[in-house]
C-alpha cells in the first residue's frame, strides 16, 4: 500500500488528509513513534477492555518527509483491515475511540478532515 495524501478507512464516508501545519514534534506529541527507517507510526488499540491480541488496532504511518501517509482499522495480528463501521453495535466501543482519537489527531495538527 504506497503513501497517498490522502486516506480513507473502510466504510467511512470521511476522508482525512495531513495538516498543512504539521510537525514531525507534532507527531511524536501524539503518540506516533518514529521508526528506524524515518517513517512516523501511531498504533493504537480501539478497545482498552480487551487484551492486546484481541482488541482491533488503528494503525496510521507517515512517510519522512511528511507528504503521504496510510491509515486503517485492522485486526489484532495486523493481517486484515476490519470495518467496524458495518455492525456499529458489535464494535461500538471501538467507533467511539476512533472518533476519539483521529478528532485529537485534527485539534492537535497532525490530520485534517477533507
Amino acid at each position: 500500500m504506497a503513501y497517498e495524501k490522502q486516506a480513507q478507512l473502510k466504510g467511512d464516508s470521511r476522508r482525512f488528509g495531513l495538516a498543512t501545519t504539521i510537525k514531525k514534534y507534532t507527531l511524536r506529541d501524539t503518540g506516533f513513534i518514529p521508526t528506524k527507517a524515518g517513517r512516523f507510526q501511531l498504533d493504537r488499540k480501539l478497545n482498552p477492555d480487551e487484551a492486546d491480541n484481541r482488541s482491533v488496532r488503528l494503525k496510521i504511518t507517515v512517510n519522512q518527509d511528511l507528504t503521504g501517509f496510510k491509515m486503517a482499522v485492522v485486526t489484532a495480528n495486523e493481517m486484515q483491515a476490519v470495518n467496524i463501521f458495518k455492525q456499529p453495535d458489535k464494535y461500538a466501543t471501538e467507533l467511539e475511540q476512533l472518533n476519539f482519537t483521529l478528532q485529537e489527531l485534527i485539534d492537535r495538527g497532525a490530520l485534517a478532515e477533507c
